[in-house]
């Protein structure tokens, strides 16, 4: 990534959106084909559970844009105009965009009567494939420690995605235990991973985003023990 952007210039103002937007991109057409194999194996309409995801992706991406004027409160005013042009002046919020796009999830799952539950389930490996693939393609073109952390971890997760499926096979562990488990690793993975370190090896304070993680982490850890102590 680092040698394919040698051909823009660094002084190109739009590099940064640029470089971000293209990873995303990749993640998510990686991501799509994995969501594509899992429709392939379940009953669900595939169109839509396509429909459900591009809808929740847009209402995700608005909520996340807004959170991130409200938490981080940047040095551009939050306008109509502003709220829109991400390659002037970027930014979302992690946790806002997750969070909306599985509410949204869970809206449309009612509109249709789906089961919310089984309707998670098949995103379990495209969600952890995209974090995953996105934070490989991040190490390359921003070499960072906490990036390849990320990447080890997800990858991790991917690894042991199919021995905890088993688990759910043979009644081990429930679909919403499942969803609690991944909740607590995902919001683990980026609280820890976004920690900043100051001298001495120091941890400062954490923002706004990371303590929401860490609110998510302690729920979904009750929810998890609460789910275990049920189905033990």
């Amino acid at each position: 990534m680092n040698q394919l952007l040698k051909f823009v210039p660094r002084t190109f103002p739009l590099l940064n959106t640029f470089g971000y937007g293209l990873l995303l991109a990749i993640s998510f057409i990686v991501s799509l084909f994995f969501l594509w194999r899992e429709l392939h194996r379940s009953s669900f309409k595939e169109e839509r559970i396509i429909d459900m995801l591009f809808l929740s992706l847009c209402f995700g991406l608005a909520l996340g844009r807004l959170t991130f004027f409200i938490t981080e409160k940047p040095a551009f005013a939050l306008t109509v105009l502003n709220f829109f042009i991400v390659y002037i002046f970027p930014g979302f919020s992690l946790f806002g965009t997750v969070f909306g796009f599985f509410l949204c999830i869970y809206l449309l799952s009612k509109k249709y009567k789906e089961n919310f539950v089984d309707v998670i389930h098949i995103f379990f490996v495209p969600f952890f494939t995209f974090f995953a693939v996105f934070s490989f393609l991040n190490m390359l073109y921003r070499p960072l420690w906490q990036e390849g952390i990320r990447f080890i971890l997800f990858s991790v997760v991917l690894f042991l995605l199919p021995r905890i499926q088993d688990m759910e096979r043979t009644n081990k562990l429930t679909r919403r235990c499942m969803i609690a488990l991944f909740v607590v690793i995902f919001s683990a993975i980026e609280f820890c991973t976004n920690l900043t370190f100051g001298p001495g090896i120091r941890i400062a304070f954490p923002e706004v985003q990371q303590w929401l993680f860490l609110l998510v982490l302690l729920l979904g850890s009750s929810k998890l023990v609460i789910c275990y102590m049920k189905n033990k």
